[in-house]
């Protein structure tokens, strides 16, 4: 059976945390976010791995010069974390180019 796949992308401290810098509406976009989160982990935990949604976090990494999602820093954290026990959970870490090719060069290996 093909699986779903989830997508909680970028969302980081930078745009969906900091006061200075956050999205508007970044309050919904988490709590939105959050329920769907806790919907597809509640049908990964009751059904196992094989059908359940794969579920893909994308965090996105600058250097200095670019911005200020610097790879260790506060800004770049992410606000939800995959389960390091979850076998369905992934974790896409980009700095540049299409996230979908990324996904693609990942299925491949």
């Amino acid at each position: 059976m093909p699986r779903t796949a989830i997508f909680v992308i970028d969302i980081q401290n930078q745009l969906a945390v900091d006061s200075t810098s956050r999205v508007p509406q970044a309050d919904r976009v988490i709590k939105a976010s959050e329920e769907i989160l806790q919907t597809a982990r509640s049908i990964t935990d009751s059904n196992g791995n094989s059908s359940s949604p794969l579920i893909v976090f994308i965090q996105h990494e600058e250097s200095p010069n670019d911005g200020a999602l610097v790879k260790g820093t506060e800004p770049w954290g992410l606000v939800f974390h995959p389960r390091a026990d979850a076998e369905g959970e992934i974790l896409v870490a980009k700095k540049t180019g299409t996230v979908l090719n990324m996904l693609d060069e990942n299925r491949s290996s």
